[in-house]
């Protein structure tokens, strides 16, 4: 191969122009003093770390700046995340549901939005399960005047129902930030069954293999826990 590298170099002029690569190799040889093998041998090397680099930094941004990817995000990003991709979902803290179910004369209907096998792990007491149409009507149901709790796993989900459902004209509904898996994890109460047959339990569906990471670890359960 470096025979043939010299050999093309020496060669007329007009065939190294026919290939740009093999003519910028023999230009660089003979400003360097290099021999052209050589020079092409630095030039691959180059293309192979820069091919390594340009991976790894892809591999860095998909992770970091990605959700749902091999790094999940911690509870600071997941919240500034929902802000921001749901910014007329107004937020409702755990302290302040917990505060308006006991004080207020007509407390918060609590709906959970997330899917039937995940509100059958558990879900917040008095907590009812809707999505689609049933969740509407029972926005609509509940009045004007009764204000409207959403939650799902972290806050995403319901975050995107509550804005939907408040761009439709229903002002009284908000989310719950943190939701199910915030609520778990600060030792608030978890039930389990329909309304009339709820039994305590402390686990909670962790949604998939990587939100999970929010939820601590004891309570992470895909099925129904019998305690």
């Amino acid at each position: 191969m470096s025979g043939d590298i010299r050999s093309q170099c020496e060669g007329p002029a007009d065939a190294n122009s026919r290939n740009p690569e093999l003519a910028l190799s023999c230009s660089l040889a003979d400003r360097s003093g290099r021999s052209p093998e050589r020079l092409a041998i630095y030039r691959c090397l180059n293309r192979f770390v820069a091919a390594v680099v340009a991976t790894a930094l892809f591999a860095i941004f998909a992770t970091v700046t990605t959700p749902g990817t091999a790094r999940a995000m911690d509870w600071n990003e997941t919240k500034e995340l929902v802000r921001t991709e749901f910014p007329d979902a107004p937020q409702v803290s755990i302290s302040g549901l917990e505060k308006n179910l006991e004080t207020q004369s007509l407390p918060p209907l609590v709906i959970d939005v997330r899917d039937a096998e995940e509100y059958a792990v558990s879900h917040l007491p008095g907590a009812v399960h809707a999505q689609g149409s049933k969740l509407e009507r029972l926005v609509r149901e509940a009045g004007a005047q009764r204000p409207v709790v959403l939650y799902c796993s972290v806050g995403y989900r319901s975050s995107r129902e509550t804005e939907k459902l408040r761009r439709k004209g229903y002002s009284n509904v908000s989310n719950l930030e943190g939701s199910i898996f915030e609520w778990a994890n600060a030792g608030k109460p978890l039930v389990r069954g329909g309304p009339q047959s709820q039994v305590p339990t402390d686990a909670v569906h962790p949604f998939d293999e990587t939100w999970k990471v929010l939820l601590n670890i004891e309570h992470r359960s895909y099925t129904p826990r019998v305690n």
